[in-house]
């Protein structure tokens, strides 16, 4: 696989449209209700996240310090963009979903109820959003806590979650992958069943979304054991196959269309940029390197934080100016929207994110062990 990782950079650009996507098709009323594009995407979020910061933490001998310290900066300055966004526009949104008349009822009924909590309790709300802590407060505790203010934003609690635990959660599958076959089998069936078990308790406290890190522990697990077993499962075409085998079949025992197709496309991707590769793949590997693609991708994260409330505010003006009654029409002006947004959103990149990384980096520097992708 390609050093610098272009492919998944490429695939970060393609998730982030994604959940664009179900975004305009929410607001239209055109979303495919068994099956959740933006979950899928998120989903592959969370195993690219685990990828990531494996190689980047294989690629240093950083303290804790220095690690935590450069992923906060990392997300937080662009974060608090999308939180101030979201602070100004969320209150629109139960007249806006009310007025169109077409979105789905019971998730504009939540969202009601969401919003004046947020009113209700704002201070409590903001203070778990400026800790980045928002997604593990159940909703029996903090009403809507996850979704509030910026709904996307609920992943990025997710990731701070795993941040701070990244550093012990690799050790821990660092050393079961030292074990013997039948140990590391063994070991990986209780974890797999202990999630699975966990997930599904979890489910009552966290109903709207499942933004506390054991329900996603899985998916990250699966993009820690990729990084750490990427050039043992490469070398052969037979080992690959069996490991892309063993991600969909996780995919499976979770449950649901969309784990199963988020853990097959993190398989597919990672069986098509392998140099064993088979010829059938090589259209996938062509599109996901595309430069310009790869280019999108590393600005994926500003687009993703941003894209909701920009959405949310044109869509309340495009009402205004354009009462149509065709929800489709309606798709398709929020669709036109992913340009302006685009470009905020590279503006941003280059503005806020690039600078302030390249900082962080130069501060928090760790010892250099080999030359890998940032994440």
């Amino acid at each position: 696989m390609n050093k610098k990782l272009i492919e998944l950079d490429s695939l970060r650009a393609l998730m982030a449209f994604a959940v664009f996507v179900s975004h305009a098709q929410f607001l239209s009323a055109t979303e495919i209700w068994s099956f959740s594009l933006g979950g899928l995407a998120v989903t592959v979020f969370i195993m690219l996240s685990g990828f990531a910061i494996t190689k980047s933490l294989m690629g240093s001998h950083a303290t804790y310090r220095q690690y935590i310290a450069r992923r906060f900066w990392r997300i937080y300055p662009v974060y608090l963009v999308g939180l101030a966004l979201g602070l100004a526009v969320s209150w629109l949104t139960p007249d806006l979903l009310q007025s169109l008349g077409w979105v789905h009822g019971p998730s504009v009924a939540r969202i009601v109820q969401r919003t004046a909590s947020e009113h209700e309790m704002f201070g409590a709300h903001l203070g778990a959003h400026l800790m980045l802590l928002h997604g593990a407060i159940p909703d029996a505790v903090l009403y809507g806590s996850a979704l509030a203010f910026n709904s996307p934003a609920w992943s990025l609690s997710l990731e701070w979650q795993f941040y701070l635990l990244a550093p012990a959660i690799i050790g821990a599958v660092k050393l079961a992958l030292r074990l013997p076959p039948l140990g590391r089998v063994a070991a990986f069936a209780a974890t797999l069943a202990v999630l699975v078990v966990a997930r599904a308790q979890l489910a009552a406290w966290y109903d709207q979304v499942p933004s506390f890190l054991p329900q996603q522990l899985v998916f990250f697990l699966i993009g820690i054991a990729s990084a750490l077993r990427l050039e043992w499962a490469t070398a052969t075409r037979r080992r690959l196959f069996a490991c892309a085998a063993g991600i969909v079949l996780v995919g499976a025992a979770l449950g649901g269309v969309t784990n199963l197709m988020a853990t097959s496309l993190w398989a597919l991707t990672l069986v098509a940029c392998a140099h064993t590769a088979p010829a059938w793949t090589a259209p996938v590997r062509r599109v996901l390197s595309l430069p310009r693609l790869a280019l999108a991708g590393e600005a994926s994260y500003s687009f993703y934080i941003i894209h909701e409330p920009l959405m949310l505010a044109a869509a309340a003006a495009l009402h205004h100016v354009w009462p149509t009654r065709s929800h489709h029409g309606f798709e398709l002006a929020l669709m036109l929207t992913v340009v302006p947004i685009g470009a905020l959103a590279w503006l941003m990149f280059t503005r806020i994110e690039t600078p302030i990384n390249r900082w962080a980096r130069d501060q928090f520097r760790g010892t250099p062990t080999a030359a890998v992708a940032a994440a």
